[in-house]
């Protein structure tokens, strides 16, 4: 009886040293833009901030999970001032993702983020538990072993998002045919960079370098494809001519900048009846 006590009271033991050996240990996370500034919650529109997942690489389980918050960051030192090593180009305002991960060993995390999190075509599918797939966002993953107690803080893990967000504006999925003035079908388009930053014709992220095509197909054959011009800031727009069949039709707008090799599409469904 006494010796099973004793191994009962050294278990016990052992498991408290255990739990005592596990610390909370922050981990930072940000997301920047590929030629821009920060992802948070100011700035971005009507994209949203970033969707943020940290897990264990080796078991798979979620260590911690949630969205960016903060400011995009000075845009004359992220884009107009040359940095040098070890020069912070955040403040305690930037963008983030705030960690506590509660290890008790060196732990080898796969980090994973996705942008932009409130496009209406980049929805996320949540459920209680946040796990999510998402659907036309853009994700970034990166590994990095945290050590109990040894804080990955200050600039934190900074990772890179590239792509340029296009958001098609159709006011009717479905249209007549005799509404179509001149047999006209115009398309509308939002462009900006992931951290909801505007183009403008020769501005900081220039138009001019940045080609934006509209394609229009139909039973998977393109029918059409025209270019789209800047109407105003971020805003293009263009017709597609000669609308003479009813049917369904996919419309396509996609962007490409020629300098930084930064993409983008998006993609609707028309109905002319």
């Amino acid at each position: 009886m006494k010796t099973i006590k004793f191994l009962f009271a050294g278990l016990l033991l052992c498991a408290v040293a255990s739990e005592s050996f596990s610390q909370n240990t922050k981990l930072v996370v940000r997301a920047r833009a590929k030629d821009a500034k920060f992802i948070g919650t100011k700035h971005a529109g009507a994209y949203g901030n970033v969707l943020v997942s940290v897990t264990d690489a080796l078991t798979g389980k979620v260590l911690a999970k949630g969205f960016t918050e903060g400011g995009s960051g000075d845009t004359k030192l992220l884009l107009q001032t040359p940095i040098n090593r070890y020069q912070p180009i955040t403040d305690d305002s930037t963008a983030k993702f705030e960690a506590q991960l509660a290890i008790d060993e060196p732990t080898l995390v796969t980090v994973s983020l996705a942008a932009p999190s409130n496009k209406k075509r980049a929805k996320t599918s949540q459920n209680a538990d946040f796990n999510y797939k998402p659907v036309e966002s853009i994700v970034s993953t990166t590994q990095v072993w945290v050590i109990p107690g040894k804080d990955i803080d200050g600039e934190g893990l900074i990772l890179e998002v590239p792509g340029l967000v296009v958001d098609i504006y159709q006011d009717k999925n479905v249209v007549s045919l005799g509404s179509l003035a001149d047999k006209k079908l115009t398309v509308k388009s939002h462009l900006a960079l992931q951290c909801g930053c505007v183009i403008t014709a020769g501005g900081l992220w220039n138009a001019d370098n940045i080609e934006v095509k509209g394609v229009l197909k139909q039973a998977g054959k393109k029918v059409q494809d025209i270019s789209l011009k800047l109407v105003g800031p971020s805003l293009y727009e263009g017709d597609f001519t000669n609308i003479e069949k009813k049917g369904k039709y996919e419309v396509q707008v996609y962007a490409y900048d020629s300098v930084t090799k930064n993409t983008g599409v998006d993609r609707i469904n028309i109905e002319v009846n």
